[in-house]
């Protein structure tokens, strides 16, 4: 199984199964989570939900 649905898993035999995030989204809200704790010294206490897709192989 792979994750992230990086290029190469449709290249291969026999084909992965594999999970696609968003690598944007989960960039841009951990970059807003550094710059609050650079300016206050805290981390923010939430949880955040993000949407996956899974794109089915025969590894599955």
């Amino acid at each position: 199984m792979g994750f992230n649905g990086f290029e190469v898993h449709r290249h291969l035999i026999p084909n992965l199964t594999t999970v696609f995030s968003s690598a944007y989204e989960m960039s841009q809200i951990e970059g807003e989570s550094m710059l609050s704790y650079f300016s206050t010294g805290y981390l923010p206490n939430s949880d955040t939900t993000l949407s996956v897709k899974i794109s089915l192989g025969v590894t599955t």
